[in-house]
């Protein structure tokens, strides 16, 4: 057998395409809000909804939409191909739904040109009775194409009322949340596919089925003899990697999984990933064998599925009907293409001069890197005004609107318990229950109130977007505080959640720009980089221009977010940053230039004369950009430029006076530290870095001043750090006294390990424990200590190479190395592992080599 599908369609309340499934389960979106069903005794009974159809939609209505979603989903391809259309459809449907199911497939087929009668093959394991009868249909006539479908949902009072009324089955544990969903796929043989010019997504190589007893109504015995032997006679090449069917969907599916597994564990893989579509989006009845097929497909060409996938490497697809049939396909896929764009000569985009969106390109998950995607999406229009009249608000031009039969909600109409951030409502709240549903000896009621309402689909889709950016930003912050062995976990979770905001397409900038315009007011600027990540992913001229807009929302003197965006275009795969932000030195806006100094600096893209010029500038956010830029050249490039950096520390600006102060010390210029042990006013405005000052360049009789600079403001975590860092074996009382400090404990036994080492056996705690551990090191009074041994530039390598540190305590650990041991390199710790790490390799070397020159535990900075 050699099926070749050609289309994929696949809804359910977490996503509307086989593309989306594949990227947002991936990245563990949250679930869509649930009905409102209580039991009679108060307990909710978890039904999941797509959001866009409501509660309120009667289920044939319900089912057809589904449905209807799902065909021109997969009818997509041969339509823009201008291919055959199908000429028979095959659906998987309950009997109560079957009438419906037909009839919107047929509806939908007719949309598109294509008169057909449908047909129901059964329920959950019916796909692979209509596959076994698509493969009869086509050696009678090669040049058939076939449909196959899949419904079903949960979600109506009528629905429910049938659910509940059955005898209890002695296979419900372990079933999850009631939902909805539909699937289609259409194939046909591979040689019309070639002729059709149309890209075989996949092949079904193989289809198997068989009867069994146990059923979901009855009790018989689960012998899984009926799975063992479809699983032992299904051919391969090879182990299998993948398996996707109703593994978590109740005991009795589970039960049957195990033992025909377990019979033929030779025929996996040892490290095999089980999927289940019920699994993530609910229990989807006669839909649940379609729906798993498809998935496993899109999630087998997008690259998302647990494992690596090799190109065409085959998978198990699996089903129980309720009836007792088993089936079983395998099914092999055809790779999407990387995300990448066409080869092409540099051209600068056009950011200003026109509109420009790329043509769609199917999505590849980034895994290592991040890659550059073409989804289906808007082209950015620019700034429009809000809601609210408030000008400045984001937005692109809205979708095409809804699907047929979708509703939008009216103006200021809100569902409640749905919506992101609103209170959810108690169930005191809702109004009477009404029309009770008995199901044994409970009773079953719909509680009708707010959270019922269809949503637009735009708002749908906004939620996914602020989801993910969400996310980014949190899973951003972990990145630079926890140890760096742990980074690469960070970065894909971090690209999972930003491939599926881009694969959501439509109005994606406009949704990443409205959620920007949102977080303005909140703290923090990871949300920032979460955005302009997003945006440098997205092909097409438009996304650097909406990067534009961004900043230009943003306050001139926003430094801070200006960073977090010129860190995140730095990591950018996209092929027009560098002359875009050669556009942006242009830019009116002072943060838009400091954005491009940064990342054109970071590059090795500008050069002392070009530093010069926006020393000069009177923005601070310029000014301190190029003070950083001034720190990263090159000291005989550096020299002529100090003097220019030198006036910048007397800036009323505290981020232009540590930018300039740092330029300086790195560039061998101890101007700044002797400012600070002068008492000089310019120490004043430097907060917590004038004792960072004290750390890179002081000396053992530092200490009271140390002391005297930290004792301006409240103790933290950033103070204990800072004192550790200095090295100060006398500084061990102030850490020990913190350890009676209950927010500040934990950060004082880090600070005391960091200055003086583990010195504490396994359970022992306290300010006794250390006072006694100290005191049998006997440290010298004069030696500058690392983790309890001389510092030197070799133990600070070794630090480095450890990954033990996290990002943020890096930072200063390399500066440190750049001013005391004259370290050259100025790793980039902001760029992606892969690039950030042999950074890390090069700065940790040259500081290795410059050991030999140094005295260990001294205090002395090297000359240049």
């Amino acid at each position: 057998m050699s099926l070749a599908i050609v289309g994929l369609g696949l809804v359910s309340p977490w996503a509307r395409t086989a593309e989306e499934h594949a990227f947002f389960l991936r990245a563990g979106m949250p679930g869509p809000p649930r009905a409102p069903l209580f039991w009679g005794e108060g307990d909710p009974l978890k039904v999941r909804v797509a959001p866009w159809l409501g509660t309120g939609t009667p289920l044939p209505e319900r089912v057809a939409a589904l449905l209807r979603t799902a065909i021109a989903d997969a009818l997509r391809p041969l339509v823009a191909a201008q291919a055959p259309m199908p000429s028979a459809m095959l659906v998987c449907a309950s009997t109560a739904r079957a009438p419906a199911a037909c009839a919107a497939a047929e509806e939908a087929a007719g949309e598109h040109g294509a008169a057909l009668r449908a047909e129901r093959v059964g329920e959950d394991a019916g796909v692979f009775s209509a596959l076994l009868r698509a493969e009869r249909l086509l050696r009678e006539d090669p040049r058939r194409v076939i449909a196959v479908a899949g419904v079903d949902s949960f979600v109506s009072l009528d629905a429910l009322r049938a659910w509940a009324q059955r005898a209890p089955s002695p296979w419900a544990k372990q079933v999850p949340p009631l939902s909805e969903g539909a699937a289609a796929m259409v194939v046909m043989s591979p040689r019309l596919a070639q002729e059709a010019q149309l890209t075989a997504l996949g092949a079904v190589l193989h289809v198997a089925v068989a009867e069994a007893p146990a059923r979901d109504d009855n009790d018989d015995v689960v012998d899984g003899l009926a799975l063992t032997t479809l699983l032992r006679e299904a051919p391969a090449p090879g182990p299998f990697r993948f398996a996707f069917g109703p593994a978590t969907a109740g005991a009795l599916r589970t039960t049957e999984w195990h033992y025909a597994t377990a019979r033929n564990a030779a025929r996996f893989e040892r490290a095999c990933a089980m999927c289940s579509i019920e699994g993530e989006v609910g229990r989807c009845g006669a839909a649940a064998g379609v729906m798993d097929l498809v998935w496993g497909l899109s999630a087998m060409r997008h690259d998302t599925a647990p494992l690596p996938a090799e190109p065409r490497q085959p998978f198990l697809v699996w089903a129980i009907s309720p009836g007792g049939t088993r089936g079983l396909a395998v099914v092999s896929h055809q790779a999407s293409a990387p995300s990448a764009p066409p080869a092409a000569a540099p051209r600068p985009p056009v950011l200003f001069a026109a509109d420009h969106a790329p043509s769609h390109r199917p999505l590849r998950a980034s895994r290592e890197r991040p890659c550059l995607h073409a989804p289906r999406r808007l082209p950015f229009a620019g700034i429009r005004a809000g809601a609210s009249g408030e000008a400045g608000a984001p937005g692109s031009p809205p979708l095409d609107g809804a699907a047929p039969g979708e509703a939008a909600a009216a103006p200021g109409e809100d569902d409640g318990a749905g919506s992101l951030g609103a209170a959810p409502r108690t169930r005191d709240a809702l109004p009477a229950p009404e029309l009770p549903v008995v199901a044994g000896r409970r009773s079953l009621v719909w509680m009708q109130g707010e959270g019922l309402a269809a949503w637009p689909i735009e708002r749908f889709y906004q939620r996914i977007s602020d989801a993910c950016l969400e996310t980014i930003a949190a899973v951003l912050r972990s990145r630079a505080t926890y140890a760096w062995s742990g980074r690469e976990a960070h970065e894909r979770r971090i690209l999972a959640q930003a491939d599926a905001a881009a694969a959501a397409g439509g109005d994606v900038i406009g949704r990443a720009l409205a959620y920007f315009h949102a977080a303005l007011d909140l703290s923090g600027t990871t949300r920032s980089w979460a955005v302009a990540f997003l945006l440098g992913l997205l092909d097409g001229d438009d996304a650097m221009r909406a990067v534009l807009a961004a900043l230009e929302m943003l306050a001139p003197d926003a430094l801070d977010h200006g960073q977090a965006v010129a860190e995140a275009l730095g990591v950018s795969p996209h092929p027009g940053v560098h002359h875009a932000m050669r556009l942006f030195l242009g830019s009116v806006h002072p943060v838009a230039r400091a954005v491009a100094i940064d990342v054109l600096a970071g590059r090795g893209a500008l050069g002392a004369d070009d530093v010069r010029t926006h020393l000069l500038d009177a923005s601070p956010a310029v000014a301190a950009a190029a003070a950083r830029a001034a720190a990263r050249l090159d000291v005989p490039a550096a020299a002529p430029l100090l003097p220019h950096v030198r006036s910048l520390l007397r800036s009323p600006h505290p981020a232009v006076a540590r930018a300039a102060a740092r330029a300086l010390l790195l560039s061998g210029d101890p101007s700044p530290y002797e400012l600070v042990r002068a008492s000089d006013p310019f120490a004043l405005g430097l907060g917590l870095f004038a004792a960072e000052i004290v750390v890179l360049r002081g000396d053992a009789g530092d200490l009271e001043l140390l002391q005297r600079l930290l004792s301006r403001e409240p103790a933290s975590p950033e103070h204990l750090a800072i004192v550790a860092r200095f090295g100060h074996p006398g500084a061990w009382a102030y850490l020990v006294h913190h350890l009676n400090d209950e927010e500040l404990a934990g950060n004082a036994a880090a600070a005391l390990e960091l200055l003086f080492g583990p010195r504490l056996e396994p359970g022992e705690t306290g300010v006794a424990a250390w006072r006694g551990a100290i005191a049998a090191l006997r440290p010298a009074p004069d030696v500058r200590l690392l983790g309890g041994e001389p510092w030197r530039p070799r133990a600070a390598a070794a630090a480095l190479r450890s990954g033990a540190l996290s990002q943020a305590a890096m930072q200063p650990l390399l500066d440190e190395l750049g001013v005391r041991a004259r370290v050259r390199c100025r790793p980039r710790l902001h760029l992606w592992l892969a690039d950030s790490d042999a950074d890390l390799r090069l700065a940790a070397d040259e500081a290795s080599a410059r050991d030999a020159g140094y005295r260990a535990g001294s205090w002395s900075v090297a000359s240049m």
